[in-house]
């Protein structure tokens, strides 16, 4: 064992009674070092950060790293487990009658200071119990607990309708490779969008939501497995063009967080079959999109399962198509510098000063890019004219997504190109820094960086992959040629 962590080891004891955050064994990492510092003053950050870490892999600490703070010491790693976890995970603490109010399933920060006001200071805690997926915000003031939610969706909640005019949509994520799955904090955190969002509050269960927005209601279900998520509409009064746009909306929330919690997993998009949908049969069967594709909007598709036909207009909400919405998660990865637009859409009045603002605060590239696309949703045809004009400036890729043609043969050739085999390209690439360090006009240092911190090869493959996806036609015939020199046999799968 390294010296150090020996002596730390024998200090613990002595921490714990007298170096502790209010009610907590718990020491944050300026005070951790400035104690460290008394009997070896010589000691590096980045050496005691090791140290730390091998003492946290013994099981003495836990030490926790999060994305936005300094690390955090838990200096008993059983207080942790018995007098935090066990009580956050007992319903009889936060006596909400689940059936009744479902529809508010959330704890306040009231009632956790309540369970937890002799035993830790509650935004300590709450900060240690969202670092561990245990609870979601969408305000800071109420929490979704995802331990604490029903297991499964009463079937009452989502009944069969008998109006003849109903009309039924839906969409289907799923991993493309069959060694990925969602994080466990993926659909926690689809949930806390949605209160956070929504005009309307929904329904929670730990494998779903429910959504109403007037006369249409959504549904979001986790298949078992973790692999997959489906993205259900409907209408009683057939209203498709409202269909679509919840459907759309649901779809972007999908799609945001998936890039928030899981960068490199890839994903496949399929279309649910509405016929099975408003059968209500327990499975969820869907189409690819290239069976979609194949068939002219007036065709119609046969089921390989179920063996009935469907009409393609039957299956899409053509009516309601946004641009923003539609291809949204590919707009926010090309939008990388918000900057000039703002200046711009300043310029024009079609922003405030008060919204660029709120944009700039924003912490991440991909999150200031979904707030631009947020207010821009709100500035009607006059708001998005000006958009368009100040993209196809700045970054005309960008802008070819918003225009319905483009974007349709943009989408087919990157998938043709890049997710046809995507999970034997990962499986080639595994090691991305040659190729890096020949795409240094496409690839940024800052991508480059965020490609590199990836864990494993093939998460920096898939990191890659998806960079590139969101660099046009010029970068794809760029990392093609890059790949000829390099890796020729994974070139060949790039048609």
């Amino acid at each position: 064992m390294p010296k150090l962590c020996a002596k730390i080891m024998k200090y613990l004891p002595k921490w714990c009674k007298s170096k502790l955050s209010p009610k907590c064994p718990v020491m944050m990492w300026p005070n951790y070092v400035s104690e460290v510092k008394r009997f070896y003053d010589l000691v590096t950050e980045d050496f005691l950060r090791k140290s730390t870490k091998y003492l946290h892999h013994l099981g003495e600490v836990l030490f926790i790293t999060p994305v936005t703070s300094d690390p955090i010491l838990v200096l008993k790693p059983n207080w942790l487990g018995t007098d935090v976890f066990g009580p956050i995970m007992a319903p009889e603490n936060f006596p909400i009658p689940r059936l009744e109010r479902t529809s508010e399933a959330y704890v306040t920060k009231g009632e956790i200071e309540r369970v937890f006001q002799d035993v830790a200071d509650v935004d300590l805690l709450i900060n240690l119990l969202q670092e561990f997926q245990l609870c979601h915000s969408y305000n800071g003031q109420e929490f979704i607990f995802p331990g604490l939610l029903t297991q499964t969706m009463p079937p009452d909640k989502w009944q069969p309708t008998h109006e003849p005019r109903a009309v039924y949509f839906g969409k289907q994520v799923e991993c493309a490779d069959s060694t990925d799955m969602f994080s466990s904090g993926f659909f926690p955190r689809v949930q806390t969008r949605l209160m956070r969002e929504l005009v309307n509050h929904p329904l929670l269960w730990r494998d779903g939501a429910k959504c109403v927005d007037r006369n249409v209601e959504g549904l979001i279900k986790l298949s078992p497995d973790g692999r997959a998520v489906n993205i259900c509409v409907r209408s009683a009064q057939g209203d498709k063009v409202q269909c679509g746009k919840m459907l759309q909306q649901l779809d972007s929330i999908v799609a945001d967080v998936l890039d928030e919690c899981s960068p490199g997993t890839g994903t496949v998009e399929k279309v649910l079959s509405a016929r099975a949908l408003k059968e209500h049969r327990e499975e969820f069967y869907s189409y690819g999109q290239e069976e979609i594709r194949a068939t002219a909007e007036g065709g119609t598709v046969v089921h390989p399962t179920l063996g009935f036909t469907e009409h393609v207009s039957d299956l899409l909400c053509t009516e309601a198509e946004d641009p923003l919405l539609t291809n949204r998660t590919h707009i926010v990865q090309a939008l990388r510098h918000v900057e000039p637009i703002l200046d711009r859409l300043q310029a024009h009045n079609t922003l405030t000063v008060e919204e660029c603002d709120v944009i700039r605060e924003r912490t991440t590239p991909q999150d200031r890019a979904r707030a631009l696309l947020d207010i821009i949703g709100t500035k009607g045809q006059d708001g998005h004219k000006v958009f368009m004009s100040v993209l196809r400036e700045i970054n005309p890729y960008a802008a070819g997504m918003l225009m319905p043609t483009q974007q349709t043969e943009e989408l087919g050739d990157r998938e043709g190109q890049l997710t046809r085999y995507r999970p034997e390209l990962v499986e080639s690439l595994r090691h991305v820094e040659p190729l890096m360090d020949h795409l240094q006009e496409v690839i940024s240092s800052e991508e480059c960086d965020v490609i590199r911190a990836q864990s494993t090869p093939q998460d920096r493959a898939r990191a890659l992959l998806d960079n590139i996806g969101t660099k046009g036609v010029d970068a794809r015939q760029m990392f093609k040629a890059v790949l000829e020199k390099v890796n020729p046999e994974a070139a060949e799968m790039i048609l």
